[in-house]
């Protein structure tokens, strides 16, 4: 009898987009044009804002966030799950 083996059938059935998440790549697309702050979520739900272009930093193989207090935060690319535009600010 043949087995069938369903999570490759799964992966061939996926899309390449699907397979490969977020990359450097998508990250640096976000920091093409007009700057707009965003923040980007990791898989374990963390958020991180970057309010300029000068809080962040992108390699090949990670992202780097700086938080307003001098502090960084170094991600691998695979835990980021989402970019998401940030909220302006309230005025007055």
């Amino acid at each position: 009898m043949h087995s069938v083996n369903v999570a490759a059938d799964l992966d061939a059935q996926s899309s390449s987009a699907d397979k490969r998440g977020m990359t450097t790549w998508d990250v640096r697309q976000r920091l093409q044009g007009g700057f707009v702050p965003f923040k980007l979520r990791t898989s374990d739900g963390c958020e991180f804002n970057v309010p300029h272009r000068e809080f962040i930093f992108v390699t090949e193989r990670r992202v780097v966030v700086a938080t307003p207090d001098g502090y960084v935060n170094v991600l691998d690319p695979l835990h980021i799950v989402s970019l998401e535009e940030a909220k302006p600010l309230p005025m007055g």
